[in-house]
């Protein structure tokens, strides 16, 4: 994810000098690569933290339950030994 971060910005860089240098075709042809690689980046990265809030949030739904629970030996009294 962060890969994705530096190159986007380094090809940024890298397409400004093909447009001083080489015309404008070119450099505006690396910057829209550069920019879809970017936000293929950021959507794979939005996609894996929704994943990990799922996950923490079974989490917390699972602590809750057991929190929640009642034990059966808590509702039937024992029997006094006679």
């Amino acid at each position: 994810m962060v890969l994705s971060s530096f190159t986007g910005a380094f090809g940024a860089v890298i397409s400004a000098v093909m447009v001083v240098g080489f015309g404008v075709e070119p450099g505006m042809w690396v910057l829209e690569a550069c920019l879809l690689f970017t936000t293929h980046g950021a959507i794979r990265l939005t996609v894996l933290l929704a994943g990990l809030a799922r996950i923490v949030d079974e989490g917390d739904r699972d602590a809750d339950r057991q929190k929640r629970t009642v034990k059966s030996t808590d509702l039937i009294p024992k029997k006094p030994k006679a």
